[in-house]
């Protein structure tokens, strides 16, 4: 089930999150460490949309959405546990359905994400949603190199 993203959902999902995401929000964070409460309120603070699966139980699985970036481009985010890959169906049609809408209006042109070069799993992800892969960025956190995927209107 695909609900919107709150707070509580968020740091549920963060505590939980799977290893190869804490290693990458790691590397985008100030202090170079994952810190689950800082990671969560980031993203509930700075979120335009933001949507979460439930699994069964109604325990958070992975949440994803957008926050603008700058005028007309949205950057896209997620958080999922190692349950996260049982609802990947229901999580990437709730996800393209997202882009979609958001792309659909006249205010966004663009969807964007980052992503560590070791992040493999990820980047066949955001092909699968129609983001593209659009430059290697040298050292763009912690020294690791990142890859931009985007979408334009």
């Amino acid at each position: 089930m695909i609900v919107e993203a709150t707070l509580a959902h968020l740091l549920s999902i963060c505590y939980r999150m799977e290893e190869e995401q804490r290693r990458e929000w790691a590397l985008l964070s100030w202090s170079g460490k994952f810190m689950p409460d800082e990671v969560a309120m980031k993203i509930a603070q700075n979120m335009s949309v933001g949507l979460v699966l439930l699994d069964d139980q109604k325990v958070p699985q992975a949440a994803g959405g957008f926050s603008v970036a700058r005028p007309g481009v949205l950057a896209t985010w997620m958080v999922g546990t190692d349950e996260m890959n049982k609802h990947i169906l229901e999580l990437t049609r709730a996800t393209k359905r997202a882009i979609k809408a958001a792309l659909e209006g006249d205010e966004v042109k663009r969807i964007e994400t980052v992503s560590s070069v070791e992040h493999e799993a990820a980047h066949k992800w955001y092909r699968l949603l129609g983001l593209n892969k659009e430059a290697v960025l040298a050292a763009y956190a912690g020294g690791v190199d990142f890859l931009m995927f985007g979408r334009v209107a």
